[in-house]
């Protein structure tokens, strides 16, 4: 994997950190309208971002790059370290409180709304992407890298953070994988 990979990957976590404040700061329908700033800033400018690339498995070296985008983003999320914000205490709280599978299915709706997003930037389609991305947070759906965002910037960092964070980014995974799948033209 190269270095130009990893910093692009960063960038994409950065984005997913300005938007996640954003969508603190503001909340409610215009802070998640607002948040789809960060997945615009990473589709415009090239960045990377693990739930928008999880669902594209059509190359080789497929699991390595995405593992390898995952620590970039995370890297890049360590921004949310400077962005603490007392709202952040309440939605971290509400989200632990959630079945794991609950949280798993979530996340699995999130996938779909990514993929459909990023896919219909591909498709030179990008008003949808504001769409999508407010509809998965009204929807209350949880995304790995904006939640680990949130984590952080109510500095908490434990055990059933690191479970609720995995299960959501395969939940991320499954949902875009399938909307790949269903997507595919014959």
């Amino acid at each position: 994997m190269s270095n130009r990979l990893f910093l692009k990957s960063v960038f994409g976590g950065i984005s997913i950190s300005i938007a996640s404040f954003i969508y603190l700061q503001t909340g409610g329908v215009i802070g998640a309208v607002l948040f789809s700033a960060g997945l615009l800033m990473i589709l415009n400018l090239g960045f990377k971002l693990f739930t928008g690339t999880v669902g594209y498995f059509d190359s080789a070296d497929y699991v390595p790059s995405n593992v390898f985008i995952l620590l970039g983003n995370v890297s890049g999320c360590m921004a949310s370290l400077v962005f603490g914000h007392p709202e952040a205490q309440a939605l971290v709280a509400k989200k632990l409180a959630t079945p794991l599978a609950m949280v798993f299915a979530k996340g699995v709706v999130c996938g779909v709304l990514i993929y459909a997003a990023v896919e219909s930037f591909k498709r030179k389609k990008d008003y949808m992407v504001p769409f999508c991305v407010a509809g998965f947070i009204l929807f209350g759906a949880e995304h790995c890298i904006a939640d680990l965002c949130y984590f952080l910037s109510a500095r908490m960092m434990t055990l059933h953070v690191v479970l609720f964070l995995l299960v959501v980014a395969s939940g991320n995974g499954v949902g875009a994988i399938l909307t790949h799948m269903g997507s595919r033209e014959k």
